[in-house]
């Protein structure tokens, strides 16, 4: 604290986590640093806990060793490391009874938050109405106008991609953009954000540019370039699962050895 104080930085202690959860932590969102061409490299859990890549499988940071990310879209750099680390458990009941029963409580709340919200969407689909007209007198404060621009992707360096952002909203991400881009102007949707703790009714304005500039574009060989490596980062997920989904089949499994 005392170097952070002299050097006008901000600092801070997260509780113990784990490479789901660390993702609701400031440093969760950051990555390691990136090559000349990718602006970005792996993310913070595979820096910090070890994870399978396609090279290979990367060893997490041990007690104290310093691990320094950044977050583009924040412009933020952290400079994190572990004061102490422990093995994986499966805890007794009773030492996790109220994280399970808020877990079951989140997953119903969840299923009443999409309903509801879908039950919106309905009714300003179904009678051509504007959505302020139907948002429930205890959610106006929630009700947003005028949000945007915004993309579905951005791109952050050769080949690597991340959702756009609405800052005035939670945390959106893919689906939520989904709902956005896929559905028709003036109809409305239903997206949520990525923790699934936000149900939101969207209700696209505008699209820009239009379809016709967007054709003229994509004629260009190097926008067509460009656009096939938009979706590498979803081949590699694809080829990933089919690659875990034969080892789950044929009940393949490998250990891995520290080198002698």
């Amino acid at each position: 604290p005392g170097l952070a104080e002299k050097l006008g930085l901000s600092y801070g202690k997260v509780e113990d986590v784990n490479r789901v959860s660390v993702g609701d932590t400031e440093p969760g969102d950051s990555f390691g640093l990136g090559s000349s061409f990718n602006q970005r490299g792996a993310p913070y859990y595979a820096l910090m806990f070890g994870a399978m890549t396609q090279q290979g499988m990367m060893a997490g940071k041990t007690e104290y060793a310093p691990l320094r990310t950044v977050d583009i879209e924040d412009a933020t750099t952290y400079i994190s490391w572990k004061t102490k680390e422990a093995e994986a458990y499966t805890p007794e009941l009773d030492e996790v009874r109220d994280e399970v029963i808020m877990a079951i409580r989140t997953g119903e709340a969840r299923e009443l938050a999409r309903a509801k919200a879908e039950e919106i969407a309905a009714a300003v689909n179904s009678a051509d109405k504007l959505l302020a007209d139907v948002v429930p007198a205890d959610k106006v404060d929630n009700l947003f106008s005028q949000l945007g621009p915004f993309s579905w992707l951005q791109q952050v360096g050769f080949m690597q991609t991340v959702p756009g952002n609405v800052p005035q909203l939670d945390s959106v991400g893919e689906d939520f953009m989904r709902s956005v881009f896929t559905t028709e102007v003036g109809q409305a949707n239903v997206g949520p954000n990525n923790p699934q703790s936000v149900y939101y009714v969207v209700v696209p304005r505008e699209l820009q540019p239009e379809t016709t500039s967007l054709q003229e574009q994509f004629s260009q060989p190097q926008q067509r370039f460009m656009a096939t490596l938009l979706g590498q980062q979803d081949v590699n997920q694809v080829a990933r699962g089919f690659f875990e989904s034969v080892d789950k089949r044929t009940g393949y499994s490998s250990e891995l050895q520290d080198a002698p």
